[in-house]
């Protein structure tokens, strides 16, 4: 098994970086969906958040 990890270290750390940078992507994604939500709420005054507690 040790030879193995060996030859798989390089690909695992490309796989990391390759997963790092799609996750922080999708938090600058994120990011911007609750700005412009924040944006709707208060400056067109429409709801868009569902409120903690409510029945459907």
């Amino acid at each position: 098994m040790q030879p193995k990890k060996k030859k798989d270290t390089p690909a695992l750390k490309q796989r990391i970086k390759q997963l790092e940078k799609s996750l922080e992507k999708a938090n600058v994604m994120i990011y911007g969906l609750n700005a412009m939500i924040d944006f709707a709420e208060k400056e067109l005054k429409v709801p868009v958040r569902k409120k903690h507690g409510t029945k459907q």
